[in-house]
């Protein structure tokens, strides 16, 4: 009898690129993840790209895995998407296929409402660092043949800098809300997958050497992403996390933050809008005393204020934008004014907790919804 072929269609295409985009490895139960319709038609997709050619069922995984049936992407699948030499279609060891299944159910479980945002192209990722977010090519994360070292940006990332305000990440799991995105929120989310054989504190710090100097640069907010498939990876990765952020966390409080701001001030005021020293000696003191109790905020509070960029940059930031407001105004009088104004909105932002730096590095760890390693 001879094989009837069927035509793929276009939901057909498009499934079959998110399995291509997302690693090139499937289940019928992470695909439910996406498409929220019965498992069995989901099977009989998955056997009809089977039947055609574009993907092949990996038998020796689905044995020793609670009879989950894992789907590859072929050479066909490739080609169609013009990377007929993908590493996708090779041959690979189960490590691989644990992390590629972690990765491939986490993406599928968020991509309903966020798949436009999700870079998973290699040379996307490198042009979107580079050419709109400004980094030097020299500061991308590099992989090593020998000694030889390229450009590599392995991890996936979720370019969040226009993202909807509202949306957000939750743990399917616990329903914990991992990343909140906000107008003070935005920027790249790089997702880690964990390797579930490896030590999770030196792969923590490995990924954090890798972005480290591109994080320096302030030129974007960075957020990291760790998913995990157990709740065992949840729980260490989330404590070593804790100790992390003690350490490479800008530690002042509110109000060592407050005096630094009010020392700048009584600065600006002296050298660049002409104040005497002798009038302005007790300034740090004054503020504090009239300000370090506010919390209620008006909108007017925040009118002008970058808040991400002060949470990013601090004091730098913040010096730069007095110095522009001095050099924007006409006389003595209008710098003050202008100055006076524009502090009054540090220091009550400051006192309600809204300017405090943002962690060197900012790790949310997610648990997807099945477990795949052992």
């Amino acid at each position: 009898m001879a094989i009837v072929k069927r035509r793929l269609n276009e939901n057909d295409i498009d499934l079959l690129k998110k399995i291509y985009e997302f690693g090139g490895y499937a289940t019928s139960i992470s695909i439910a993840n996406y498409h929220k319709i019965d498992i069995s038609n989901i099977r009989r997709f998955l056997h009809k790209l089977t039947d055609e050619g574009y993907l092949k069922e990996i038998k020796f995984y689905s044995d020793s895995r609670k009879d989950v049936t894992v789907y590859q992407v072929t050479f066909k699948t490739c080609k169609m998407f013009d990377n007929p030499g993908s590493y996708f279609r090779k041959k690979h060891g189960e490590t691989y296929i644990i992390r590629a299944l972690i990765k491939q159910h986490f993406f599928f479980e968020i991509c309903g409402g966020m798949y436009k945002y999700i870079v998973a192209d290699h040379e996307e990722r490198v042009r979107i660092l580079t050419e709109e977010m400004g980094f030097n090519m020299g500061l991308l994360p590099k992989k090593r043949d020998g000694d030889t070292a390229s450009v590599h940006v392995e991890e996936y990332i979720i370019d969040a800098r226009n993202i909807e305000d509202g949306k957000a990440i939750y743990c399917p799991k616990t329903g914990e809300k991992i990343i909140d995105f906000n107008s003070g929120n935005k920027g790249v989310v790089v997702v880690y997958i964990d390797r579930s054989t490896d030590n999770y504190y030196a792969q923590l710090m490995s990924l954090y050497n890798r972005y480290k100097s591109m994080i320096e640069q302030h030129k974007v907010r960075f957020q990291f992403l760790i998913v995990v498939d157990s709740e065992s990876r949840e729980t260490c990765y989330k404590k070593v996390v804790l100790k992390l952020e003690d350490i490479l966390r800008d530690n002042k409080t509110d109000e060592e933050l407050f005096m630094d701001f009010a020392r700048l001030h009584r600065k600006i005021l002296i050298d660049r809008v002409g104040i005497e020293p002798g009038k302005v000696v007790d300034l740090d003191i004054q503020a504090k005393k009239k300000y370090m109790g506010v919390r209620d905020l008006t909108a007017e509070d925040f009118a002008g204020i970058p808040i991400e960029k002060i949470r990013l940059q601090g004091l730098k930031a913040v010096e730069k934008l007095a110095a522009e407001i001095t050099d924007s105004a006409l006389n003595k009088d209008e710098k003050l004014k202008k100055t006076t104004e524009f502090f009054r909105k540090i220091y009550r932002l400051c006192a309600a907790g809204k300017l405090k730096k943002l962690p060197a590095f900012d790790v949310r760890v997610y648990r997807t919804g099945r477990q795949f390693s052992i």
